[in-house]
């Protein structure tokens, strides 16, 4: 089993849009698939209709209040191979803790992503995280084996990328096995500055993958209608890129083959 986290200190580059669609293609696939939400905003919870008022959430687990077993966690989703630790509107409430000393259970995710694998519960594991470097952040980062960066071919975007994966070096500290699997790029549009950003991504040590994605509007319209792309509008370029994408992260893992 593998744990990813798909992380970026930046805003709007598709955290959401990318955690859902990897995971419908994962699941198309063949794969079994958990999703968990731990970003405040609670959008992947609310795409897939999961339960954040009376079932136990992303903030239990970070508080240590949460059910020891985790296949009571987790929630079914209209996909029969996903399912999904969703998120708390109570998330910052973790971060508030961390501040003052209160009780925030860092290893409260890594330990549920354990139990699955001991379990041989799910054969992925992705974790939508927040845009600011939090204890939820933490706490994906601590319990990942990989990152994927989705980024906007924008100057502030790439610098958040590269703030990340100085974090992740530090992160190495408490978590060696976490690496980054690589940058994907977003809404991706032709233009002259789009290429220049694009090479000079490519020419950084970030591992970025080949397959980008375009800047389509079916992407937030597939969102709005609670569907992935593949669903949505197969034939979409977007849908395509992020089939390719799947298929390109796979060939990068034979183990799970």
């Amino acid at each position: 089993m593998k744990t990813i986290a798909i992380c970026n200190y930046k805003g709007g580059v598709g955290k959401t849009a990318t955690t859902i669609n990897l995971a419908a293609e994962l699941a198309a696939a063949g794969r079994e698939v958990i999703v968990i939400d731990v970003d405040g905003q609670r959008n992947l919870s609310k795409f897939y209709q999961a339960d954040t008022e009376y079932g136990s959430t992303t903030y239990e687990l970070l508080t240590g209040q949460a059910e020891p077993l985790w296949a009571e966690l987790v929630q079914p989703t209209s996909s029969e191979r996903i399912r999904i630790v969703p998120a708390s509107d109570e998330l910052p409430k973790a971060d508030l803790a961390a501040l003052t000393g209160g009780d925030v259970n860092r290893s409260g995710l890594r330990d549920f992503c354990t139990a699955v694998a001991e379990d041989e519960g799910a054969d992925y594991i992705l974790i939508d995280c927040p845009t600011s470097y939090s204890a939820a952040t933490v706490a994906a980062l601590f319990a990942a084996d990989e990152v994927i960066i989705p980024v906007e071919l924008e100057g502030f975007a790439l610098a958040g990328a590269r703030d990340l994966t100085e974090q992740i070096a530090g992160l190495r500290r408490i978590n060696p096995r976490l690496r980054v699997a690589g940058a994907l790029i977003t809404k991706r549009y032709r233009s002259r500055l789009q290429d220049e950003a694009e090479a000079a991504l490519r020419a950084t040590k970030i591992p970025t993958f080949r397959q980008s994605i375009p800047r389509r509007a079916a992407v937030p319209e597939s969102i709005a209608a609670g569907m992935a792309l593949r669903d949505y509008a197969a034939n979409n370029p977007a849908a395509l890129s992020y089939h390719l994408f799947a298929q390109e992260y796979l060939r990068e893992e034979p183990i799970h083959e």
